[in-house]
């Protein structure tokens, strides 16, 4: 199916934040800290705090204008993507997640988790169903639509993709999809505020009584035995069979705490057979192992708008295999356990990414190279606007042929591999953003990273691949 520009199409606007890049400096400055700082906010404690430049709108952009930015013609990219600069360093593009996606047949269902019965015909919200997996079931799984109310739905609850989708929040309202078990009855042990559950298949535990500094629940540390546990709290032990807890503030466990299980909330059933287009809008996923969709056919695609892509606890926050087509607008990945957005093919499908106004931060709970974004083996990527820190790894990794043009980027504070933007192919930058790890640019491989109008306040490591204008 040919892909169809939207022409004066209005997006949402992008997570308000605090202004961006302004007047940015020539061909490949590299201004002096103090110079950076003019144009890059002190960052704070969340997402919505940190200095990012936001796409203002979607309309169709003018391949004449002199604010025009083409994506690179070596990326070979089918899918048409305009990116326009605009005053006060932000951007629009002529794409949407949206505008992107396959319409299936079928109704419109609503789900209310407070008021709503699965006893209901779910095609009203006076009729509503309970559960979106309820929901995408119906009418011999032919709905085109679910319409989610805000609330909180644990695994059994989450819907799988069996054809052509849209999932979205009821507007106003977050609905989350996680990935976890609550246990009504605990079990006190022998020791002092230890408290223990027969329960297999887990990685994590949450308290949900206790936020961290981004609003999120904590989590409990993982610990090598009983008496580790005992010794530390807010901790957890899994023998294989039992899970112990020790809680931070040493209350037996109550409703707050939640089991995190190695599932996906986000995933395609094994039965599909074929192209499919899902759109996701406005759904927080606790991943639980990872988010994942794997191709079904030549032209499958993932299409997500304001959705967050969380606490993995043995993978990626987002695994995208072998998709024709992955566009995501306003998306967040963090604090997941490897890399938050991970893109590659699949029996030898590959495939184009448009990443939007996204943010990769805080991900990486082992050593190693885990990425804010990451795209590998040919799965070529456009990045436009948006912020990458604060990752494990590189907070932009493209690797194994990938080719990628990142348009008014900005990356920074990598906490262990410490650089900001990696290549092993071709990298161009326009308008980008890379300060506070020690090696901003880093061109592997014989790779080569492309700059324009681009600041960099760390070093180049070109010692195997080439830093240059274009």
């Amino acid at each position: 199916m040919a892909r169809t520009l939207i022409s004066n199409l209005r997006g949402g606007i992008g997570p308000t934040g605090v202004q961006g890049v302004q007047g940015l400096p020539g061909t490949n400055a590299t201004p002096s800290d103090a110079a950076v700082a003019g144009y890059i906010s002190t960052p704070g404690t969340s997402s919505t705090k940190t200095a990012m430049r936001t796409v203002l709108d979607v309309q169709a952009i003018d391949l004449a204008s002199a604010a025009k930015i083409p994506i690179h013609s070596s990326l070979n990219f089918k899918t048409r993507v305009g990116a326009e600069r605009l005053a006060g360093g932000q951007y629009r593009t002529d794409i949407t997640p949206m505008s992107m996606h396959v319409r299936g047949a079928g109704p419109t269902y609503y789900v209310d988790p407070v008021n709503g019965s699965n006893a209901n015909n779910g095609l009203t919200w006076a009729t509503a169903v309970a559960d979106p997996a309820y929901a995408s079931l119906l009418n011999s799984s032919a709905a085109a639509e679910i319409v989610v109310r805000g609330g909180f739905y644990t695994r059994a609850q989450c819907p799988q993709i069996y054809r052509n989708i849209i999932i979205r929040a009821e507007e106003g309202t977050r609905p989350i999809f996680a990935a976890v078990d609550t246990v009504p009855t605990w079990t006190v042990t022998g020791a002092s505020y230890v408290y223990k559950v027969t329960k297999t298949g887990l990685i994590g535990v949450f308290d949900q009584k206790f936020r961290d500094a981004d609003g999120d629940p904590t989590e409990l540390i993982p610990v090598a035995n009983t008496s580790a546990v005992a010794s530390t709290p807010g901790s957890w032990y899994s023998s294989g069979t039992e899970l112990f807890i020790r809680l931070a503030d040493n209350r037996a466990p109550d409703s707050s705490v939640l089991v995190n299980m190695n599932a996906r909330v986000l995933t395609v059933n094994a039965a599909v057979v074929g192209n499919y287009s899902a759109y996701y809008e406005g759904i927080e996923f606790w991943v639980g192992a990872d988010a994942r969709l794997t191709e079904k056919g030549t032209d499958c695609r993932f299409l997500a708008k304001n959705c967050k892509f969380k606490f993995s606890g043995a993978g990626n926050g987002l695994t995208i295999l072998g998709m024709a087509l992955t566009v995501l607008e306003n998306c967040e990945a963090s604090k997941n356990y490897l890399d938050g957005f991970n893109y590659h093919e699949s029996s030898g499908r590959l495939g184009e990414i448009v990443e939007i106004n996204c943010v990769g931060r805080k991900n990486g709970k082992i050593a190693g190279s885990q990425n804010g974004s990451s795209a590998h083996d040919g799965m070529n990527i456009v990045r436009v606007g948006g912020l990458y820190e604060l990752n494990a790894g590189g907070n932009i990794a493209d690797v194994s042929g990938t080719k990628t043009h990142n348009i008014g980027v900005t990356a920074k504070n990598s906490t262990g591999y410490d650089y900001d933007f990696y290549t092993e192919t071709g990298m161009w930058m326009d308008s980008c953003v890379a300060t506070g790890s020690t090696v901003s640019l880093y061109a592997n491989l014989g790779g080569t990273i492309y700059l324009r109008n681009t600041v960099y306040t760390g070093t180049k490591n070109v010692a195997d691949g080439t830093v240059t204008t274009y």
